[in-house]
């Protein structure tokens, strides 16, 4: 359950018919916190995850105990997960492939550009030719929301 929220930003609701509790602004939706477990920001699905951390919105993780940073240089860092919010001790991952993921001027490409891993949780627009894995993660949408789209890792042959 949501234990704090602004409310300057917006009242919190209970829905007893979807068992969520959700914070609207403006009547829209912007998160909801399901008794599931499942949480959803911006409608996209998330996995809220308990950790120290300095990511930032953006930065592909890769899911291990703890979470790091992918990268496209060391085999053991495949993008599983893309990270949507963040705090000092927690933070909001989609991993579902097919999500429109918000992240608002995200900066990472034109519409239409693949994005690829790259080094330190970030992504490239050309398909690297060196390092140890070549991975595709998504498709830029558009300057304020990438559709995840994370394949398994090729490594590269020597």
């Amino acid at each position: 359950m949501l234990t704090t929220i602004n409310p300057s930003i917006a009242p919190a609701t209970k829905s007893s018919t979807i068992d969520a509790y959700c914070i609207e602004l403006r009547n829209l939706r912007v998160a909801c916190f399901y008794s599931d477990g499942k949480v959803e920001i911006n409608g996209c699905q998330v996995t809220r995850i308990v950790q120290a951390n300095t990511f930032s919105a953006g930065d592909l993780i890769t899911i291990g105990s703890p979470y790091v940073l992918a990268d496209q240089s060391l085999d053991d860092r495949q993008a599983h997960a893309i990270v949507v919010e963040r705090s000092a001790t927690e933070l909001f991952a989609a991993t579902l492939n097919g999500s429109y993921v918000p992240l608002p001027s995200h900066g990472k490409g034109s519409e239409g550009d693949v994005l690829w891993t790259s080094t330190a949780g970030g992504t490239v627009t050309t398909k690297p030719t060196s390092g140890l894995i070549f991975q595709r993660v998504g498709t830029v949408v558009d300057a304020n929301v990438i559709l995840l789209n994370i394949e398994h890792g090729v490594v590269f042959s020597s």
